[in-house]
């Protein structure tokens, strides 16, 4: 009898857990992320010289999910999540990668592969396979055409294995980006022809190579009075015209539990060799430094606020010169006086930017091979702003910063006259140093809907600069517009628009003139020109069709109005680009 009435007792519990799952059948939530605003200057240059693919395929992801910090929530949610039945596994198929393919005008071959193995209960895999290349004639800003082919290519696998208490997550990647150095700034033909013979730069191809490696220790027992993530990376980069650069990083980040607040402790050190550039304090080349920071913080979270407080301190460990400190402010403050619909913040922050050779390559990949940029600092930077909601469909966010900068860099091309009479125009570009300030005002606006997403963001940016180095590609505002639209069942269209307002870039003009002392030639600046960016417009559109639930459609096309816009001094972009392909989700 006391068996029976366990045994009764049991099947109501369990028939008490099941009938829930039984009777709703879909689970629809609005998840919001709350997390301390962290923002950043946004780059000036926003433009890419070459057309990115905007995937919106609903594949599963490969396992990277990291939270960008931002005003705006996270674009995707969480939707239609099928209920798990006790005893019973999920009843549906996860898709687990794709193949994509595409060709452009002009010679324009794209090739994508994403693997995701299924997750198991101990570790997870991946692989993502990428080629794009073009073969365009560009029409440069004295009216002739060039050749401009570019090519990029990446090999990436990443793996997540999972511990008891633990996950360690690896990932190791190889890159390869080709170009020419196709740029000309001035609009005499001849000269144009006179130079390319006698450039070193002028058309030539470049590649640059990067492998790197990567791995992150991290634990997620909620019930530890310690979190950790500790990261260790190894970063190689190589051209063909013979520079290197190696990059060996630490990054720690620990945070110790208490019943009132936290206590987190963020250290960095990072160690760099580059060989074949020149040294900016010497002239020689080779050259290493250390750059290690350390970035402690107080954390305490309440009902309608939270606050981190603490401060950074880092500094730059060189041979060939003294050590330089940084030490600033580090605070971040929100305030929630109405939950889910207002938020206000307001913090400080500063640091070192390094401007080692592979992220200064990246940003400007027609800066001189052989060039180093000296470090540079925000010394302090003063943010604030609000952020929330008009309604459960419509985000807005608008914030304020001002930044105190040293040391920025500047890019610029040359031009040099000798007694023959020969002029000689360099393609690729050097640098030069300027402190600025500047003051930027930014706003942001999205609408989502089941069938209609729109992200508006807009920036307005004044600068404080007296050295007289001229504020070189710097805009005064930039906008843009990312839009989807899903037209039918089977029709979804993405509308993507970047607009940039005037900028300004000058020449240096040189002459050279033969020392009698020392039978050298010596050259002497005497002048600049500055040439002016008009307005850019530059305007997407993709449109894909689902054929089948695996299979895909689509076509897209580039630079819509086909407008002529330099991306640096002297380097145009290309005009309109048309694409069509397929993808195949498995």
């Amino acid at each position: 009898m006391k068996r029976f009435n366990i045994l009764i007792t049991a099947l109501f519990s369990i028939f008490a857990v099941q009938l829930p799952a039984q009777t709703d059948s879909t689970l629809v939530k609005e998840v919001e992320v709350i997390k301390a605003y962290q923002p950043s200057i946004t780059e000036s240059y926003k433009i890419s010289f070459s057309p990115q693919i905007n995937d919106t395929v609903n594949y599963t992801p490969d396992f990277e999910y990291n939270i960008e910090p931002g005003l705006i929530p996270s674009e995707k949610s969480i939707q239609h999540l099928p209920v798990v039945k006790l005893g019973n596994p999920p009843g549906y198929r996860q898709n687990t990668g794709y193949v994509k393919a595409g060709f452009g005008y002009e010679i324009t071959p794209y090739a994508e592969v994403i693997i995701n193995t299924p997750p198991s209960r101990n570790s997870e895999f991946g692989a993502h396979l990428f080629h794009y290349s073009s073969f365009p004639k560009i029409t440069l800003f004295n009216g002739l055409k060039t050749d401009a082919p570019y090519s990029k290519n990446m090999a990436r696998i990443f793996m997540k294995h999972y511990f008891r208490k633990s996950m360690l997550d690896w990932n190791i990647q190889y890159k390869r980006d080709g170009f020419s150095y196709y740029g000309f700034p001035l609009a005499d033909t001849l000269f144009y022809r006179n130079s390319e013979i006698n450039s070193n730069t002028l058309n030539q191809k470049q590649a640059i190579n990067h492998a790197q490696a990567e791995f992150t220790f991290s634990n997620f027992n909620s019930r530890s009075k310690t979190d950790y993530s500790v990261n260790f990376g190894y970063n190689y980069l190589w051209n063909k015209t013979g520079q290197t650069a190696h990059h060996g990083k630490y990054k720690g980040l620990y945070t110790i539990k208490n019943r009132n607040y936290d206590i987190q402790l963020d250290t960095r050190a990072n160690y760099f060799y580059q060989d074949s550039t020149i040294n900016y304090y010497t002239g020689q080349t080779g050259h290493q430094f250390i750059h290690a920071s350390v970035h402690p913080q107080v954390v305490l979270e309440r009902d309608a606020w939270n606050l981190k407080a603490g401060f950074n301190l880092g500094a730059l460990f060189d041979d060939d010169t003294t050590a330089l400190i940084h030490i600033s402010p580090k605070i971040i403050f929100n305030y929630t006086p109405i939950q889910g619909w207002l938020t206000l913040f307001a913090g400080t922050d500063g640091g070192f930017s390094t401007n080692h050779y592979a992220n200064i390559v990246e940003k400007n990949p027609y800066i001189n091979y052989s060039l180093e940029v000296k470090p540079s600092q925000e010394i302090i930077r003063f943010f604030g702003g609000f952020k929330g909601k008009f309604s459960r469909k419509i985000t807005y966010a608008f914030d304020v910063n001002y930044s105190i900068n040293q040391n920025q860099p500047l890019y610029r091309l040359k031009q040099f006259y000798y007694p023959s009479g020969i002029i000689e125009t360099a393609n690729t570009f050097d640098v030069i140093y300027a402190d600025i300030n500047t003051l930027k005002f930014g706003g942001k606006l999205r609408y989502s809907s089941t069938n209609v997403n729109i992200s508006l963001e807009g920036n307005y940016y004044l600068y404080d600069e007296d050295s007289g180095m001229g504020l070189n590609h710097l805009p005064d505002w930039d906008a843009s517009l990312f839009s989807t639209f899903r037209i039918a069942s089977r029709w979804k269209a993405t509308i993507d628009a970047s607009i940039i307002g005037q900028r300004k870039a000058q020449m240096d003009l040189f002459s050279y003139n033969l020392n009698k002392n020392t039978g050298q030639w010596d050259a002497t600046k005497f002048s600049a020109i500055t040439h002016t960016f008009e307005t850019v417009i530059d305007l997407s559109l993709s449109i894909e069709y689902d054929f089948t639930k695996q299979l895909c459609f689509f076509i897209s096309a580039n630079n819509i109005l086909n407008q002529n816009y330099e991306l640096w001094h002297g380097y145009n972009a290309r005009g309109i680009m048309v694409m069509a392909g397929a993808r195949y989700t498995f």
